[in-house]
């Protein structure tokens, strides 16, 4: 493990402890370079919570006030995978940072949902995030995605929505 704690001003510790490789013992440096895979989550979480503490943006703001692309989205309100038949509705509210954060946005992955790996869009219809919303979480739920706020699917480019956030929080006043 190695573990570094800074301040504005300076670190406040450093140390690396175990073994880098255990066929030949050799320790672990402070320098040690890690593959941090799925570990972006956290990081990129921790930076928005701090620009939220700086009132750059807020939990509560609707994406959309950053990222256009996210205004007007559509939810799934019925799929027939047999035929690739659809029925989509409005939104009945936009998806908001805390839903980003929090894997409730109701975006979703193809390899986690057969909905969106079967979805078909008509000639014309544009997806930012490839497809319509699954869900949209709020105190009853909607969509066709199940209705829960415990454990939703894996939410699309979660990382990558909050990185543009980020972005754009940047160049916010």
């Amino acid at each position: 493990m190695v573990a570094l704690v800074t301040d504005r001003r300076r670190v406040l510790y450093q140390g690396a402890f175990g073994v880098a490789d255990v066929s030949t013992g050799r320790a672990l440096t402070a320098d040690a370079v890690f593959r941090i895979a799925s570990m972006t989550k956290p990081i990129t979480s921790a930076a928005a919570m701090q620009l939220i503490e700086q009132g750059r943006f807020g939990l509560d703001d609707p994406v959309e006030k950053y990222l256009p692309e996210f205004a007007n989205l559509k939810v799934f309100e019925s799929f027939d995978a047999a035929t690739g038949a659809y029925r989509l509705r409005p939104a009945s509210r936009p998806p908001t940072v805390r839903h980003i954060l929090t894997h409730t946005s109701g975006l979703g992955y193809p390899f986690t949902s057969a909905i969106l790996r079967d979805f078909k869009p008509q000639p014309g219809e544009n997806y930012p995030f490839g497809g319509p919303l699954l869900f949209l979480q709020c105190a009853a739920g909607e969509g066709v995605a199940p209705r829960r706020r415990s454990r939703t699917p894996r939410s699309k480019g979660r990382t990558v929505i909050c990185d543009r956030l980020l972005s754009k929080s940047k160049t916010s006043p």
